[in-house]
Protein backbone atom coordinates (compact mmCIF):
# COMPACT_ATOMS: atom_id res chain seq x y z
CA UNK A 1 0.00 0.00 0.00
CA UNK A 2 1.12 3.53 -0.63
CA UNK A 3 0.66 6.05 2.17
CA UNK A 4 -2.79 7.38 1.27
CA UNK A 5 -3.37 8.87 4.70
CA UNK A 6 0.04 10.49 4.63
CA UNK A 7 -0.70 11.93 1.19
CA UNK A 8 -3.80 13.68 2.54
CA UNK A 9 -1.83 15.00 5.46
CA UNK A 10 0.98 16.31 3.27
CA UNK A 11 -1.46 17.98 0.93
CA UNK A 12 -2.90 19.96 3.81
CA UNK A 13 0.09 20.27 6.12
CA UNK A 14 1.46 23.61 7.18
CA UNK A 15 5.05 24.77 7.45
CA UNK A 16 6.36 26.55 10.54
CA UNK A 17 9.44 26.52 12.77
CA UNK A 18 9.76 23.87 15.49
CA UNK A 19 7.94 24.52 18.74
CA UNK A 20 8.78 23.37 22.21
CA UNK A 21 6.49 20.49 23.12
CA UNK A 22 6.29 17.75 25.72
CA UNK A 23 9.18 15.29 25.90
CA UNK A 24 8.36 12.04 24.09
CA UNK A 25 7.19 9.37 26.47
CA UNK A 26 4.52 6.68 26.50
CA UNK A 27 1.89 5.28 28.83
CA UNK A 28 1.05 1.56 29.11
CA UNK A 29 -2.21 0.58 27.46
CA UNK A 30 -2.42 -3.21 27.51
CA UNK A 31 0.46 -5.53 28.35
CA UNK A 32 3.64 -4.26 26.73
CA UNK A 33 1.79 -2.22 24.11
CA UNK A 34 1.99 1.54 24.32
CA UNK A 35 0.52 4.62 22.75
CA UNK A 36 2.07 8.03 22.47
CA UNK A 37 1.01 9.95 25.57
CA UNK A 38 1.95 13.22 23.90
CA UNK A 39 -0.90 12.74 21.42
CA UNK A 40 -3.41 11.57 24.04
CA UNK A 41 -2.60 14.54 26.25
CA UNK A 42 -4.43 16.78 23.76
CA UNK A 43 -7.41 14.49 23.22
CA UNK A 44 -10.27 15.66 25.47
CA UNK A 45 -11.60 12.97 27.79
CA UNK A 46 -15.11 13.89 26.63
CA UNK A 47 -14.34 13.33 22.93
CA UNK A 48 -17.27 11.52 21.31
CA UNK A 49 -14.98 9.51 19.06
CA UNK A 50 -11.35 8.46 18.88
CA UNK A 51 -9.24 6.02 16.83
CA UNK A 52 -5.59 5.42 17.70
CA UNK A 53 -2.67 3.11 16.95
CA UNK A 54 -1.61 1.07 19.96
CA UNK A 55 1.54 -0.12 18.24
CA UNK A 56 3.28 0.59 14.91
CA UNK A 57 2.05 -1.24 11.81
CA UNK A 58 4.76 -2.05 9.23
CA UNK A 59 4.39 -0.61 5.75
CA UNK A 60 4.27 -4.14 4.29
CA UNK A 61 1.12 -4.89 6.27
CA UNK A 62 -0.61 -1.66 5.20
CA UNK A 63 0.29 -2.47 1.60
CA UNK A 64 -1.33 -5.88 1.91
CA UNK A 65 -4.49 -4.47 3.46
CA UNK A 66 -5.17 -1.99 0.67
CA UNK A 67 -3.20 -3.44 -2.23
CA UNK A 68 -2.74 -0.24 -4.26
CA UNK A 69 0.25 -0.45 -6.58
CA UNK A 70 2.37 2.36 -7.99
CA UNK A 71 0.67 2.59 -11.36
CA UNK A 72 -2.80 2.67 -9.81
CA UNK A 73 -1.89 5.40 -7.33
CA UNK A 74 -0.15 7.61 -9.87
CA UNK A 75 -3.00 7.08 -12.32
CA UNK A 76 -5.54 8.16 -9.69
CA UNK A 77 -3.52 11.27 -8.89
CA UNK A 78 -3.15 12.13 -12.58
CA UNK A 79 -6.95 12.10 -12.96
CA UNK A 80 -7.17 14.81 -10.29
CA UNK A 81 -5.08 17.20 -12.36
CA UNK A 82 -7.94 19.67 -12.84
CA UNK A 83 -7.82 23.49 -13.18
CA UNK A 84 -8.94 23.92 -9.57
CA UNK A 85 -6.92 24.64 -6.43
CA UNK A 86 -7.39 21.04 -5.29
CA UNK A 87 -6.49 19.66 -8.72
CA UNK A 88 -3.35 21.77 -8.90
CA UNK A 89 -2.31 20.63 -5.45
CA UNK A 90 -2.86 16.98 -6.41
CA UNK A 91 -0.81 17.46 -9.56
CA UNK A 92 2.02 18.90 -7.47
CA UNK A 93 1.65 16.04 -4.98
CA UNK A 94 1.93 13.49 -7.79
CA UNK A 95 5.19 15.15 -8.81
CA UNK A 96 6.52 14.83 -5.25
CA UNK A 97 5.53 11.17 -5.07
CA UNK A 98 6.75 10.11 -8.49
CA UNK A 99 10.30 8.82 -8.76
CA UNK A 100 10.54 7.38 -12.24
CA UNK A 101 8.23 4.37 -12.37
CA UNK A 102 7.84 4.03 -8.64
CA UNK A 103 6.09 5.87 -5.81
CA UNK A 104 8.28 7.13 -3.02
CA UNK A 105 7.93 5.37 0.33
CA UNK A 106 6.34 6.85 3.43
CA UNK A 107 9.73 7.62 4.91
CA UNK A 108 10.68 9.66 1.83
CA UNK A 109 7.87 12.08 2.65
CA UNK A 110 9.18 12.71 6.15
CA UNK A 111 7.17 10.16 8.11
CA UNK A 112 8.47 7.22 10.18
CA UNK A 113 8.23 3.74 8.73
CA UNK A 114 5.25 3.03 10.99
CA UNK A 115 3.80 6.34 12.20
CA UNK A 116 1.60 6.41 15.26
CA UNK A 117 -1.57 8.42 14.95
CA UNK A 118 -4.63 9.61 16.85
CA UNK A 119 -7.86 10.59 15.11
CA UNK A 120 -10.45 12.12 17.44
CA UNK A 121 -13.07 14.78 17.91
CA UNK A 122 -12.92 18.20 19.49
CA UNK A 123 -16.61 17.91 20.23
CA UNK A 124 -17.93 16.80 16.82
CA UNK A 125 -15.04 18.38 14.88
CA UNK A 126 -12.35 15.97 13.56
CA UNK A 127 -8.65 16.22 14.37
CA UNK A 128 -5.79 14.02 13.13
CA UNK A 129 -2.38 13.88 14.82
CA UNK A 130 0.32 11.80 13.15
CA UNK A 131 3.93 11.18 14.07
CA UNK A 132 6.60 12.85 11.92
CA UNK A 133 10.26 11.77 11.57
CA UNK A 134 11.72 14.51 9.35
CA UNK A 135 9.78 17.73 9.91
CA UNK A 136 12.12 19.81 7.76
CA UNK A 137 11.59 17.65 4.70
CA UNK A 138 7.84 17.38 5.30
CA UNK A 139 7.57 21.17 5.52
CA UNK A 140 9.44 21.51 2.24
CA UNK A 141 7.12 19.03 0.52
CA UNK A 142 4.04 20.67 2.04
CA UNK A 143 5.20 24.12 0.98
CA UNK A 144 5.55 23.10 -2.66
CA UNK A 145 2.27 21.19 -2.77
CA UNK A 146 0.19 23.83 -1.04
CA UNK A 147 1.75 26.67 -3.01
CA UNK A 148 0.34 25.05 -6.14
CA UNK A 149 -3.19 25.52 -4.76
CA UNK A 150 -2.76 29.28 -4.92
CA UNK A 151 -4.87 31.74 -2.94
CA UNK A 152 -7.35 29.06 -1.82
CA UNK A 153 -4.88 28.13 0.91
CA UNK A 154 -4.12 30.96 3.32
CA UNK A 155 -1.14 31.34 5.64
CA UNK A 156 -1.81 32.57 9.16
CA UNK A 157 0.15 32.47 12.40
CA UNK A 158 -0.30 31.56 16.03
CA UNK A 159 2.12 33.02 18.57
CA UNK A 160 4.54 33.67 15.72
CA UNK A 161 4.25 30.18 14.26
CA UNK A 162 2.62 29.94 10.82
CA UNK A 163 -0.04 27.45 9.84
CA UNK A 164 -2.08 26.94 6.70
CA UNK A 165 -5.86 27.12 6.46
CA UNK A 166 -8.71 26.83 4.00
CA UNK A 167 -11.64 28.99 5.12
CA UNK A 168 -15.13 28.93 3.64
CA UNK A 169 -16.44 31.46 6.15
CA UNK A 170 -18.14 28.99 8.50
CA UNK A 171 -15.45 26.36 9.00
CA UNK A 172 -11.69 26.20 8.56
CA UNK A 173 -9.48 23.29 7.57
CA UNK A 174 -6.26 23.88 9.52
CA UNK A 175 -2.93 22.10 9.05
CA UNK A 176 0.17 22.36 11.22
CA UNK A 177 3.58 20.69 11.23
CA UNK A 178 4.96 20.64 14.75
CA UNK A 179 8.35 19.35 15.81
CA UNK A 180 7.29 15.70 16.04
CA UNK A 181 3.84 15.56 14.51
CA UNK A 182 1.53 16.84 11.82
CA UNK A 183 -1.93 18.06 12.84
CA UNK A 184 -4.93 18.46 10.53
CA UNK A 185 -8.26 19.69 11.92
CA UNK A 186 -11.64 21.00 10.83
CA UNK A 187 -13.06 23.61 13.22
CA UNK A 188 -15.68 26.38 13.15
CA UNK A 189 -14.16 29.69 12.05
CA UNK A 190 -15.69 31.43 15.06
CA UNK A 191 -13.75 29.16 17.46
CA UNK A 192 -10.29 29.25 15.86
CA UNK A 193 -8.93 31.40 18.71
CA UNK A 194 -10.05 28.82 21.31
CA UNK A 195 -8.91 25.76 19.38
CA UNK A 196 -5.47 26.81 18.11
CA UNK A 197 -3.75 26.39 21.52
CA UNK A 198 -4.97 22.79 21.64
CA UNK A 199 -3.97 22.10 18.06
CA UNK A 200 -0.51 23.64 18.57
CA UNK A 201 -0.16 21.71 21.84
CA UNK A 202 0.50 24.80 23.93
CA UNK A 203 -2.60 24.18 26.06
CA UNK A 204 -4.12 20.94 27.28
CA UNK A 205 -7.79 20.11 27.76
CA UNK A 206 -9.10 20.41 31.29
CA UNK A 207 -9.11 16.59 31.30
CA UNK A 208 -7.55 14.47 28.57
CA UNK A 209 -7.63 10.79 27.65
CA UNK A 210 -4.07 10.60 28.98
CA UNK A 211 -5.56 11.37 32.42
CA UNK A 212 -7.92 8.38 32.21
CA UNK A 213 -7.66 4.65 31.59
CA UNK A 214 -10.59 4.68 29.17
CA UNK A 215 -8.58 3.38 26.21
CA UNK A 216 -6.66 0.92 28.34
CA UNK A 217 -9.85 -0.47 29.87
CA UNK A 218 -11.42 -0.85 26.42
CA UNK A 219 -8.30 -2.53 25.02
CA UNK A 220 -8.22 -5.02 27.89
CA UNK A 221 -11.97 -5.70 27.72
CA UNK A 222 -11.80 -6.63 24.04
CA UNK A 223 -8.17 -7.90 23.93
CA UNK A 224 -7.22 -5.26 21.37
CA UNK A 225 -3.57 -5.17 20.38
CA UNK A 226 -3.05 -2.78 17.47
CA UNK A 227 -5.69 -0.25 16.33
CA UNK A 228 -8.48 0.82 18.67
CA UNK A 229 -11.31 3.29 18.41
CA UNK A 230 -14.78 4.03 19.73
CA UNK A 231 -17.82 6.19 19.10
CA UNK A 232 -19.48 7.18 22.38
CA UNK A 233 -23.14 7.81 21.57
CA UNK A 234 -23.88 9.05 25.10
CA UNK A 235 -21.39 11.90 24.71
CA UNK A 236 -22.61 12.55 21.19
CA UNK A 237 -26.22 12.70 22.36
CA UNK A 238 -25.20 15.16 25.07
CA UNK A 239 -23.65 17.41 22.43
CA UNK A 240 -26.71 17.38 20.19
CA UNK A 241 -29.11 17.91 23.10
CA UNK A 242 -27.21 20.98 24.29
CA UNK A 243 -25.76 19.46 27.45
CA UNK A 244 -22.11 19.89 26.48
CA UNK A 245 -19.97 22.16 28.65
CA UNK A 246 -16.72 24.08 28.31
CA UNK A 247 -14.97 24.08 24.95
CA UNK A 248 -17.31 21.40 23.60
CA UNK A 249 -20.24 23.75 24.15
CA UNK A 250 -18.37 26.61 22.47
CA UNK A 251 -17.57 24.46 19.45
CA UNK A 252 -21.23 23.52 18.96
CA UNK A 253 -23.00 26.69 20.05
CA UNK A 254 -24.74 27.09 16.68
CA UNK A 255 -25.45 23.38 16.18
CA UNK A 256 -29.03 23.24 17.47
CA UNK A 257 -30.04 26.37 15.62
CA UNK A 258 -28.62 24.98 12.41
CA UNK A 259 -30.61 21.72 12.47
CA UNK A 260 -34.37 22.32 12.22
CA UNK A 261 -36.44 20.25 14.64
CA UNK A 262 -33.45 19.04 16.62
CA UNK A 263 -34.91 20.24 19.93
CA UNK A 264 -37.82 17.82 19.47
CA UNK A 265 -35.34 14.94 19.33
CA UNK A 266 -33.66 15.45 22.71
CA UNK A 267 -35.45 12.69 24.61
CA UNK A 268 -35.19 10.29 21.68
CA UNK A 269 -31.45 10.83 21.25
CA UNK A 270 -30.85 10.15 24.93
CA UNK A 271 -33.07 7.08 24.69
CA UNK A 272 -31.18 5.68 21.71
CA UNK A 273 -27.83 6.37 23.40
CA UNK A 274 -29.04 4.38 26.42
CA UNK A 275 -29.85 1.44 24.14
CA UNK A 276 -26.49 1.62 22.33
CA UNK A 277 -24.05 3.53 24.57
CA UNK A 278 -20.92 2.90 22.54
CA UNK A 279 -19.54 1.32 19.36
CA UNK A 280 -15.96 0.01 19.51
CA UNK A 281 -13.62 -1.07 16.70
CA UNK A 282 -10.39 -2.90 17.43
CA UNK A 283 -7.81 -5.25 15.96
CA UNK A 284 -6.61 -8.15 18.08
CA UNK A 285 -4.00 -9.07 15.47
CA UNK A 286 -2.49 -7.42 12.40
CA UNK A 287 0.73 -9.05 11.24
CA UNK A 288 2.48 -10.92 8.42
CA UNK A 289 0.06 -13.86 8.71
CA UNK A 290 -3.15 -11.88 8.50
CA UNK A 291 -5.50 -9.98 10.77
CA UNK A 292 -8.32 -10.42 13.28
CA UNK A 293 -10.58 -7.75 14.71
CA UNK A 294 -14.13 -6.89 15.65
CA UNK A 295 -16.77 -4.19 15.72
CA UNK A 296 -18.59 -4.16 19.06
CA UNK A 297 -22.04 -2.62 19.54
CA UNK A 298 -22.39 -2.29 23.29
CA UNK A 299 -25.88 -2.72 24.74
CA UNK A 300 -27.29 -2.78 28.30
CA UNK A 301 -27.47 -6.14 30.01
CA UNK A 302 -31.24 -6.53 29.53
CA UNK A 303 -30.96 -6.06 25.76
CA UNK A 304 -27.90 -8.32 25.52
CA UNK A 305 -29.71 -11.08 27.41
CA UNK A 306 -32.82 -10.75 25.22
CA UNK A 307 -30.69 -11.09 22.10
CA UNK A 308 -28.86 -14.09 23.54
CA UNK A 309 -32.21 -15.86 24.01
CA UNK A 310 -32.58 -15.93 20.22
CA UNK A 311 -29.45 -18.03 19.81
CA UNK A 312 -29.47 -21.71 19.02
CA UNK A 313 -27.07 -24.40 17.88
CA UNK A 314 -26.66 -25.29 14.20
CA UNK A 315 -24.23 -28.16 13.49
CA UNK A 316 -20.98 -26.90 12.00
CA UNK A 317 -21.88 -23.21 12.31
CA UNK A 318 -19.40 -21.35 14.50
CA UNK A 319 -17.31 -18.22 14.44
CA UNK A 320 -14.35 -20.39 13.36
CA UNK A 321 -15.01 -22.21 10.08
CA UNK A 322 -13.77 -25.79 10.09
CA UNK A 323 -11.74 -27.18 7.24
CA UNK A 324 -10.76 -25.21 4.17
CA UNK A 325 -14.02 -24.49 2.26
CA UNK A 326 -14.26 -22.44 -0.87
CA UNK A 327 -17.24 -20.65 0.65
CA UNK A 328 -19.34 -21.24 3.78
CA UNK A 329 -22.49 -19.45 4.96
CA UNK A 330 -24.39 -20.06 8.18
CA UNK A 331 -27.52 -18.60 9.77
CA UNK A 332 -28.67 -19.41 13.30
CA UNK A 333 -31.60 -17.85 15.19
CA UNK A 334 -34.94 -18.95 16.58
CA UNK A 335 -37.14 -17.36 13.93
CA UNK A 336 -40.36 -17.52 15.96
CA UNK A 337 -38.68 -15.88 18.94
CA UNK A 338 -37.10 -13.25 16.70
CA UNK A 339 -40.52 -12.28 15.36
CA UNK A 340 -41.95 -12.20 18.88
CA UNK A 341 -39.12 -9.94 20.04
CA UNK A 342 -39.70 -7.64 17.08
CA UNK A 343 -43.39 -7.31 17.95
CA UNK A 344 -42.48 -6.65 21.59
CA UNK A 345 -40.17 -3.80 20.53
CA UNK A 346 -42.93 -2.33 18.35
CA UNK A 347 -45.39 -2.52 21.26
CA UNK A 348 -42.87 -0.69 23.46
CA UNK A 349 -42.43 2.03 20.85
CA UNK A 350 -46.19 2.42 20.57
CA UNK A 351 -46.52 2.79 24.33
CA UNK A 352 -43.64 5.27 24.42
CA UNK A 353 -43.57 6.83 20.94
CA UNK A 354 -40.73 8.83 19.50
CA UNK A 355 -41.19 12.60 19.30
CA UNK A 356 -38.39 13.27 16.82
CA UNK A 357 -40.05 13.79 13.40
CA UNK A 358 -37.64 11.47 11.58
CA UNK A 359 -38.19 8.66 14.10
CA UNK A 360 -41.89 9.25 14.64
CA UNK A 361 -42.45 8.63 10.92
CA UNK A 362 -41.47 4.96 11.30
CA UNK A 363 -44.29 2.76 9.88
CA UNK A 364 -44.83 0.79 13.08
CA UNK A 365 -48.31 -0.41 12.05
CA UNK A 366 -47.04 -1.76 8.74
CA UNK A 367 -44.10 -3.46 10.45
CA UNK A 368 -46.34 -5.03 13.07
CA UNK A 369 -48.78 -6.23 10.41
CA UNK A 370 -45.93 -7.85 8.50
CA UNK A 371 -44.61 -9.59 11.61
CA UNK A 372 -48.12 -10.71 12.61
CA UNK A 373 -48.66 -12.45 9.28
CA UNK A 374 -48.28 -16.21 9.85
CA UNK A 375 -45.17 -17.74 8.37
CA UNK A 376 -45.40 -20.52 5.80
CA UNK A 377 -45.59 -23.88 7.56
CA UNK A 378 -42.06 -24.89 6.58
CA UNK A 379 -40.59 -21.72 8.15
CA UNK A 380 -42.47 -22.04 11.44
CA UNK A 381 -40.02 -23.22 14.07
CA UNK A 382 -37.05 -22.62 11.75
CA UNK A 383 -33.77 -22.24 13.61
CA UNK A 384 -31.06 -21.98 10.98
CA UNK A 385 -29.30 -23.19 7.89
CA UNK A 386 -25.84 -23.72 6.45
CA UNK A 387 -24.31 -23.96 3.00
CA UNK A 388 -20.74 -25.11 2.45
CA UNK A 389 -18.97 -25.46 -0.91
CA UNK A 390 -15.76 -27.38 -0.35
CA UNK A 391 -14.66 -27.47 -3.97
CA UNK A 392 -15.90 -26.38 -7.39
CA UNK A 393 -15.00 -27.06 -11.01
CA UNK A 394 -16.31 -24.38 -13.34
CA UNK A 395 -15.30 -26.26 -16.49
CA UNK A 396 -16.88 -29.58 -15.47
CA UNK A 397 -19.89 -28.06 -13.66
CA UNK A 398 -19.33 -30.18 -10.60
CA UNK A 399 -18.30 -29.74 -7.01
CA UNK A 400 -18.34 -30.96 -3.45
CA UNK A 401 -20.29 -29.56 -0.53
CA UNK A 402 -23.34 -29.78 1.67
CA UNK A 403 -26.41 -27.87 2.79
CA UNK A 404 -28.28 -28.10 6.08
CA UNK A 405 -31.67 -26.83 7.23
CA UNK A 406 -32.74 -27.01 10.88
CA UNK A 407 -36.33 -26.48 12.01
CA UNK A 408 -39.44 -28.07 13.45
CA UNK A 409 -40.86 -28.64 9.96
CA UNK A 410 -37.72 -29.89 8.21
CA UNK A 411 -39.52 -33.13 7.15
CA UNK A 412 -42.26 -31.11 5.40
CA UNK A 413 -39.55 -29.12 3.59
CA UNK A 414 -37.86 -32.33 2.42
CA UNK A 415 -41.16 -33.83 1.27
CA UNK A 416 -42.00 -30.72 -0.77
CA UNK A 417 -38.51 -30.61 -2.32
CA UNK A 418 -38.65 -34.27 -3.35
CA UNK A 419 -42.08 -33.89 -4.89
CA UNK A 420 -41.01 -30.82 -6.86
CA UNK A 421 -37.46 -31.67 -7.95
CA UNK A 422 -37.09 -35.45 -7.57
CA UNK A 423 -40.52 -37.04 -8.11
CA UNK A 424 -40.61 -40.71 -7.23
CA UNK A 425 -37.75 -40.48 -4.73
CA UNK A 426 -38.82 -42.09 -1.44
CA UNK A 427 -38.95 -40.08 1.75
CA UNK A 428 -35.81 -40.97 3.74
CA UNK A 429 -36.12 -42.77 7.03
CA UNK A 430 -34.61 -40.96 10.00
CA UNK A 431 -30.85 -41.35 10.06
CA UNK A 432 -30.68 -43.20 6.72
CA UNK A 433 -29.36 -41.27 3.69
CA UNK A 434 -31.23 -41.69 0.42
CA UNK A 435 -29.54 -41.26 -2.94
CA UNK A 436 -30.92 -38.50 -5.13
CA UNK A 437 -31.33 -39.18 -8.86
CA UNK A 438 -28.66 -37.39 -10.85
CA UNK A 439 -30.61 -36.89 -14.09
CA UNK A 440 -32.63 -33.87 -12.81
CA UNK A 441 -29.40 -32.32 -11.57
CA UNK A 442 -27.65 -32.92 -14.88
CA UNK A 443 -30.58 -31.38 -16.74
CA UNK A 444 -30.11 -28.33 -14.54
CA UNK A 445 -26.45 -28.15 -15.59
CA UNK A 446 -24.78 -29.93 -12.65
CA UNK A 447 -22.54 -32.88 -13.50
CA UNK A 448 -22.39 -34.24 -9.95
CA UNK A 449 -20.94 -37.65 -9.20
CA UNK A 450 -23.42 -38.37 -6.39
CA UNK A 451 -25.87 -36.70 -4.03
CA UNK A 452 -27.53 -37.89 -0.83
CA UNK A 453 -30.31 -36.54 1.39
CA UNK A 454 -30.81 -37.37 5.05
CA UNK A 455 -33.19 -36.51 7.89
CA UNK A 456 -32.07 -36.53 11.53
CA UNK A 457 -34.77 -35.16 13.81
CA UNK A 458 -35.15 -31.48 12.94
CA UNK A 459 -32.08 -31.55 10.67
CA UNK A 460 -32.34 -32.01 6.90
CA UNK A 461 -28.98 -32.39 5.15
CA UNK A 462 -27.88 -32.75 1.54
CA UNK A 463 -24.34 -33.68 0.53
CA UNK A 464 -23.08 -33.69 -3.07
CA UNK A 465 -19.90 -34.90 -4.70
CA UNK A 466 -17.67 -37.90 -3.95
CA UNK A 467 -18.52 -39.92 -0.82
CA UNK A 468 -21.78 -37.96 -0.41
CA UNK A 469 -23.51 -40.76 1.54
CA UNK A 470 -20.95 -40.74 4.33
CA UNK A 471 -20.79 -36.96 4.40
CA UNK A 472 -24.60 -36.66 4.57
CA UNK A 473 -24.50 -38.84 7.68
CA UNK A 474 -21.79 -36.65 9.20
CA UNK A 475 -23.38 -33.20 8.58
CA UNK A 476 -25.86 -33.28 11.55
CA UNK A 477 -22.99 -34.28 13.86
CA UNK A 478 -20.54 -31.57 12.83
CA UNK A 479 -18.93 -29.89 15.86
CA UNK A 480 -19.82 -26.35 16.82
CA UNK A 481 -20.39 -24.09 19.81
CA UNK A 482 -23.33 -24.49 22.17
CA UNK A 483 -24.79 -21.33 20.61
CA UNK A 484 -23.96 -20.55 17.00
CA UNK A 485 -23.43 -16.97 15.80
CA UNK A 486 -26.42 -15.32 14.12
CA UNK A 487 -24.57 -15.18 10.83
CA UNK A 488 -21.25 -16.45 9.50
CA UNK A 489 -19.60 -16.06 6.13
CA UNK A 490 -16.21 -17.25 4.94
CA UNK A 491 -14.62 -17.58 1.56
CA UNK A 492 -11.27 -18.33 -0.02
CA UNK A 493 -10.45 -15.26 -2.10
CA UNK A 494 -7.31 -16.74 -3.64
CA UNK A 495 -9.17 -19.83 -4.92
CA UNK A 496 -12.02 -17.71 -6.28
CA UNK A 497 -9.48 -15.61 -8.20
CA UNK A 498 -8.07 -18.77 -9.75
CA UNK A 499 -11.53 -20.16 -10.58
CA UNK A 500 -12.74 -16.97 -12.24
CA UNK A 501 -9.71 -15.38 -13.94
CA UNK A 502 -11.94 -13.23 -16.17
CA UNK A 503 -13.95 -11.71 -13.32
CA UNK A 504 -12.93 -8.04 -13.19
CA UNK A 505 -14.01 -7.53 -9.57
CA UNK A 506 -12.12 -10.57 -8.28
CA UNK A 507 -8.99 -9.69 -10.26
CA UNK A 508 -8.80 -6.22 -8.71
CA UNK A 509 -5.20 -5.67 -7.52
CA UNK A 510 -6.53 -4.86 -4.06
CA UNK A 511 -7.24 -8.58 -3.57
CA UNK A 512 -3.87 -9.82 -4.81
CA UNK A 513 -2.47 -10.20 -1.28
CA UNK A 514 -5.65 -11.68 0.24
CA UNK A 515 -6.04 -15.41 0.81
CA UNK A 516 -9.08 -15.95 3.06
CA UNK A 517 -11.68 -13.74 4.73
CA UNK A 518 -14.44 -14.55 7.23
CA UNK A 519 -17.11 -12.72 9.23
CA UNK A 520 -19.31 -13.68 12.17
CA UNK A 521 -22.21 -11.70 13.68
CA UNK A 522 -22.84 -12.77 17.25
CA UNK A 523 -23.86 -11.78 20.78
CA UNK A 524 -20.99 -11.20 23.19
CA UNK A 525 -20.75 -10.39 26.86
CA UNK A 526 -21.31 -6.67 26.28
CA UNK A 527 -23.65 -6.63 23.27
CA UNK A 528 -23.54 -7.44 19.58
CA UNK A 529 -20.22 -8.15 17.90
CA UNK A 530 -19.14 -8.45 14.27
CA UNK A 531 -15.81 -10.28 14.11
CA UNK A 532 -13.62 -10.42 11.02
CA UNK A 533 -10.59 -12.54 10.28
CA UNK A 534 -8.33 -12.76 7.26
CA UNK A 535 -5.13 -14.35 5.99
CA UNK A 536 -2.63 -13.14 3.41
CA UNK A 537 -1.20 -15.18 0.56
Amino acid sequence: MRPILAICVVALAACHPPTTGDPPHATPIVGARVIDRGALAYVPADTPYVFVSLEPIPETIRRRMVGIDNAELLGALAKLDAPTPFGRAMHALAGELRDGDRVRDLTELGFPTSPRFAFYGLSIWPVLRMEVADTTHLREVATRVLAAAGSAVQTASFQGHPYWAINNGKVQLIAIVRDREVVVALVPTATVTETLPLLFATTRPAKSLADTDRLGDTARRYHVATWLGYLDLRILAGIFTGHATGLSATLTQDLRAGIPGLAACDADLERLAAWVPRVVLGYQRLDERGFAGALYVETPGAITRALAQLQTRIPGVGSVVAGDPLVAVGVAAKLDDLIALGREVIATLRAHPFTCPALAAMPLDDLDHTLATPLPLMLQGARGAALVVDDLSVEQHTGTGHALVVGAHAPELVRAMLASLFPGTPMPALGVPVALPLDPLRQAGFALSSAHLMLAGDDAAIAVGPDSERRALRVPTLPGPTRSPFFTFAYDIARFRRLFPDNVALQNPRFAEWKRLSFAFDVGAFGLVLTFDGAWN
